[in-house]
């Protein structure tokens, strides 16, 4: 079903995703390649990320800044790849803080950091914020750096290095472009500490987390009669939470807030009733048994005000949070013998587009194209700055 105003020679299959009539749409066919990312990453990454490794120490020995840039699902996958370059510089994988600090790319741009390491996370390599940011950290004497999987873009050319990821997202509303780059920061992570990089335990990880998906239908089901929905999540989850409320609002096309556990308990429910929904993510990381509990006590407030509610936990978390609070249901991660904040990050991520794909289906949208077929929403693109224009 589509809405809106539409003309009849807007559609040029060099430029949008493709365009189909029915599901399985392109995003669903890019969470499926997910699963292959990662015995792909060495061969991309081999060549430099020593290079970039080295530089991260130095940078870090000297007390310089460790600036990680981005901006829509880059920025959220560039917070998640401060937060494991952190664990890996600090050798302690619980989302602990360190050096690596996330801006998004328009601050960068404007106020840079002087010196140090400035790395960009662009999976199309357009992003014009995420171009100035990189050329404002080098006129700082910043060494600059870029994980995309547009090697030739403008933002790769503006890097001292590149780090290539192995996959083009076909989709608008992205999906590998949210993975990759955390399976990339995982495999830096690796090489900081002169580790092998567990590509096969990331593979079953990830598709033991696709047998998620008839759960994450439910789910969404649950969810289908609300207007207005609240992504929450803090520390590790923060990202989860941050993507899910865009992959809602591009896919299904509902409006959704990202917020801390804490910080919806103080007035943002108010301006909510029964016509909005809640989804708490609480998957681990530092104190995860806090975590669980005060995703616990925000599930049981917002359904008592007629909120329905929805959880992600981790195995070690579920036991804070009541089921009977959770109206939709809940999404438990499953165990693995990854560090926590991988399984963390990764288990999220797939959740949250696997959630995505249930309300596209209940609102029987094409989510592939994020409304640019709609000529209101692809002039809107135009009237804006935020990408190069593709060619």
């Amino acid at each position: 079903m589509r809405t809106g105003e539409f003309d009849d020679d807007w559609y040029d299959p060099a430029i949008y995703p493709e365009l189909r009539a029915r599901p399985p749409w392109v995003m669903e066919d890019m969470i499926e390649v997910q699963a292959s990312i990662p015995e792909r990453v060495h061969n991309t990454l081999a060549d430099t990320a020593h290079r970039f490794t080295d530089a991260l120490q130095d940078v870090v020995r000297a007390g310089q800044p460790v600036v990680v840039a981005g901006v829509g699902t880059a920025g959220h996958a560039a917070r998640a790849v401060a937060l494991l370059l952190n664990d890996a510089i600090t050798g302690s994988p619980l989302g602990r803080s360190g050096p690596a600090e996330f801006r998004e790319s328009s601050d960068q741009a404007l106020s840079p950091r002087s010196g140090g390491l400035c790395l960009a996370v662009s999976h199309g390599g357009r992003s014009r914020s995420t171009l100035a940011a990189l050329e404002a950290a080098r006129e700082s004497g910043a060494t600059t750096a870029v994980i995309t999987a547009a090697v030739n873009s403008p933002v790769a050319g503006a890097a001292d290095m590149v780090l290539p990821t192995p996959v083009q997202d076909q989709s608008y509303c992205h999906t590998v472009g949210y993975t990759s780059p955390i399976l990339g920061a995982m495999y830096l992570g690796s090489t900081l500490q002169r580790e092998p990089f567990p590509a096969e335990a990331l593979t079953s990880y990830l598709r033991e987390l696709r047998a998620l998906e008839p759960r994450a239908t439910q789910v969404a089901g649950g969810l289908r009669d609300v207007r207005r929905l609240v992504a929450s999540g803090s520390l590790i989850d923060h990202p989860t939470a941050r993507e899910l409320a865009l992959k809602v609002a591009e896919g299904p096309r509902l409006p959704t807030t990202a917020l801390g556990l804490e910080d919806t308990q103080h007035g943002h429910l108010v301006g909510h009733d029964h016509d909005s929904g809640l989804i708490a993510i609480a998957t681990g990381g530092n104190n995860s048994r806090g975590s669980g509990e005060r995703a616990n006590e925000l599930v049981r407030a917002a359904g008592h005000i007629g909120l329905v509610t929805a959880a992600i936990v981790s195995r070690e978390t579920a036991d804070a949070v009541d089921p009977e609070a959770t109206g939709a249901g809940v999404l438990v991660l499953p165990d693995t013998e990854l560090p926590s904040s991988w399984s963390s990050l990764l288990g999220g991520a797939l959740c949250l587009q696997q959630l995505t794909v249930g309300l596209v289906h209940d609102r029987g949208v094409n989510p592939d194209l994020i409304r640019r077929e709609e000529r209101p929403y692809r002039e809107a693109v135009g009237l804006g700055s935020a990408k190069e224009p593709r060619t």
